[in-house]
């Protein structure tokens, strides 16, 4: 596996073909109010419907949704502010893990891609920033969940 920071956005990676899918983490109270998250609302209403639809089932923790490559990680049940830890751990792992099988089973429209590992955007401290978490655990999980992808870090600043 291998782990490349960037400097960009995110977003823009995922349009311009930088790279095949963005993960980033949601709460699970139909809300994509801030972040990464408000921005794929803006940008992939596919991904935001997929999200909102996700609803109708009761718990959505530890389960993803998306689309148009997006992929929401349901992660963070409840949200706010003021330092305190939203992610779940647990759930985030699972979401991880499940990542592989979420792109196999929805993507509907890309052709499969052939003779290359398959690169994936997330978002500098993913989890860590809105959610709380530590980003040094998150990345573990990332380095361990998702090694037979390439990732890439996007930061709008420079990480250096």
């Amino acid at each position: 596996m291998t782990i490349t920071y960037k400097k960009g956005c995110l977003i823009k990676a995922l349009k311009e073909g930088e790279v095949d899918y963005i993960l980033h983490q949601v709460n699970c109270q139909n809300i994509m109010g801030s972040g990464v998250a408000k921005q794929v609302k803006e940008q992939f209403p596919k991904a935001f419907r997929d999200y909102q639809y996700s609803f109708m089932y009761k718990n959505t923790l530890g389960t993803l949704s998306g689309d148009s490559g997006v992929v929401n990680l349901h992660s963070q049940e409840f949200y706010g502010s003021g330092g305190k830890r939203y992610t779940n751990y647990g759930a985030l792992a699972k979401c991880l893990s499940e990542v592989k099988d979420f792109i196999t089973l929805t993507d509907r429209l890309r052709k499969h891609i052939v003779g290359r590992k398959i690169k994936i955007g997330v978002p500098y401290k993913m989890s860590s920033d809105k959610g709380g978490a530590d980003w040094i655990i998150v990345l573990e999980l990332v380095e361990h969940l998702l090694g037979w992808a390439d990732v890439y870090v996007y930061s709008l600043e420079d990480l250096k």
